[in-house]
């Protein structure tokens, strides 16, 4: 799902845009993750996120929960939005973090095109 870009060919660019709609995702994505880990409190027979969860966490609660009910399952049939989820928290992650190099899922990158492109190769002699 992530796409390395070449330094050299194309760039980010981090517009206010697309800080806000990182900074969704981002928020979003670690309210599932923090849903999965808290997988082991929650029991087959429960219809609903525990009332501490509502307490704590307010409507947020409810997608911790069902985060945590496809923890529940088999790998094999826990959905993919799970693993989505936890390559998107962490290229968003990276990708913040300074010194880090800048890869991002390709739906988040704006590639600046050069300028000219070449017309014609050259020959080798």
């Amino acid at each position: 799902m992530s796409e390395k870009l070449d330094k050299a060919k194309a760039h980010i660019v981090e517009t206010p845009k697309v800080q806000q709609l990182l900074d969704e995702v981002l928020e979003d994505g670690l309210v599932v993750m923090a849903g999965v880990l808290r997988w082991a409190e929650i029991t087959p027979d429960m219809k609903g996120p525990p009332p501490e969860w509502i307490e704590r966490y307010g409507n947020r609660a409810f997608a911790m929960f069902r985060a945590a009910q496809a923890a529940n399952l088999p790998a094999s049939a826990a959905p993919v939005g799970i693993k989505e989820n936890r390559e998107s928290v962490s290229a968003i992650l990276r990708f913040r973090k300074e010194d880090a190099p800048r890869d991002l899922p390709k739906e988040f990158i704006v590639v600046e095109q050069a300028e000219t492109l070449p017309t014609k190769r050259l020959k080798r002699e």
